[in-house]
């Protein structure tokens, strides 16, 4: 940490700044739905360099993290490498430890000794409410008394472990203890949990159509500025290939990245250790997360390193509100399957399919099938060969085996 300065210093000096660039995007985005890419970009220079004065953080997947008046701070792991590089190894990770409870050393409880008359002080209390009569009366009721007394002594130090006082048994006092504190427990309310909704996933009818209205994606149009001064637009489309309960956690995407007509494919394959992805096209590689907030797909698109700057952005959220089983219009096979999403959200004029790339798992292995000059699409399985083709028929995405 820098000479001098507290955490609570260094982020008075700095979140300032950052709160009034994350309220500008909210604002944007709630107005107009449009980023603002140099906020973005000031942001993550900012969440560098509190890093790098060794603020505590915490690494969350692929994001890091820290809180500040009950408000948590990310940005993708993978940027703030890029921006701090070599200095990375010397920011403040903290790690989770879970601590061992100490046994709570039960509470002794103090029994209160009772304090029994015996029947001897009762007689002898009792006999002095006796009005006084004659002294031949007083003598005999004397001897009756100690007669009394003791014949009861002999039965108070008997050796019989259980023993009565008239018509009232005493109970061993470690027993009445455990009776109070059972009874005690039971009188504390149980609190339920609360149930779990479940997310009911939609699946298609029709065994190759896929309804416009089961479509979940994000179509971002980004323009950049590269450090020559260069400006080019490119057109992102990204589709989940999962879904997950827990908000703003990554998820498996799969991104098309397209500038003058020409795309490129990524997604998230099951051997990688990020479910974010990075997309390289001309030198300009693009960094994009997928996460979920409820039934709301949430994207993000980030300039992997220096080299350029987002300058303009929008997004559009095609959704209609309800979650697929899959998100792309899968047709299973006997040793796997093969899973269409289409590159354009219509029909190309000139062929009139529209463009499709089809992810396969096919004997345990995942591939990327693109399509050829015709649009169509071919793919072995099952020792033999098929031509695929795809296109929009009002809002029905179909696929054919050609």
């Amino acid at each position: 940490m820098a000479k001098g300065k507290t955490p609570t210093e260094i982020l008075e000096e700095y979140l300032p700044i950052i709160k009034a660039v994350k309220s500008n995007i909210s604002l944007i985005n709630d107005k107009e739905n449009v980023d603002l890419p140099e906020y973005q970009n000031l942001y993550n220079f900012l969440f560098s360099s509190i890093l790098l004065l060794k603020y505590p953080c915490k690494e969350n997947e692929d994001m890091l993290e820290f809180s500040f008046d009950d408000e948590e701070y990310m940005a993708p792991t993978d940027i703030i490498k890029g921006i701090i590089q070599d200095n990375y190894d010397k920011i403040n990770i903290q790690k989770e430890e879970i601590l061992a409870e100490e046994p709570v050393a039960e509470k002794e409880t103090e029994i209160p000794e009772e304090k029994s008359e015996d029947k001897a002080i009762e007689a002898k209390d009792l006999s002095q409410e006796i009005p006084k009569t004659s002294e031949n009366e007083k003598k005999e009721e004397e001897v009756k008394q100690e007669e009394t007394e003791n014949k009861e002594s002999e039965e108070l130090f008997s050796d019989e472990d259980d023993f009565e006082f008239e018509d009232e048994k005493q109970e061993p006092k470690k027993e009445k203890v455990q009776k109070e504190e059972i009874i005690a427990e039971s009188q504390v309310p149980v609190k339920e949990e609360p149930k779990k909704e479940v997310m009911q996933f939609v699946e298609d009818e029709e065994p190759n159509c896929k309804s416009k209205q089961h479509f979940v994606l994000n179509k971002h149009k980004v323009r950049i500025e590269d450090n020559d001064g260069f400006s080019f637009d490119f057109e992102i489309l990204v589709y989940p290939l999962e879904y997950s309960d827990m908000r703003r956690s990554p998820v498996k995407i799969l991104a098309v990245v397209t500038k003058n007509g020409k795309s490129r494919v990524h997604f998230s394959s099951k051997e990688a250790m990020s479910k974010s992805i990075i997309v390289d096209f001309d030198d300009y590689k693009f960094y994009i997360k997928g996460s979920w907030d409820d039934k709301n797909f949430e994207t993000n698109v980030f300039p992997q390193d220096t080299s350029f700057k987002i300058v303009e952005s929008a997004i559009e959220h095609i959704s209609f509100g309800v979650v697929p089983k899959y998100f792309g219009k899968r047709i299973e096979t006997g040793n796997g399957y093969m899973e269409f999403f289409p590159l354009n959200l219509e029909n190309d004029v000139n062929t009139g399919c529209v463009p499709s790339v089809a992810l396969c798992d096919i004997d345990g292995e995942e591939s990327l099938i693109f399509p050829d000059n015709n649009g169509s699409i071919g793919i072995a399985t099952e020792g033999r060969y098929v031509q695929f083709e795809t296109f929009w028929t009002g809002k029905d995405y179909r696929v054919y085996d050609a």
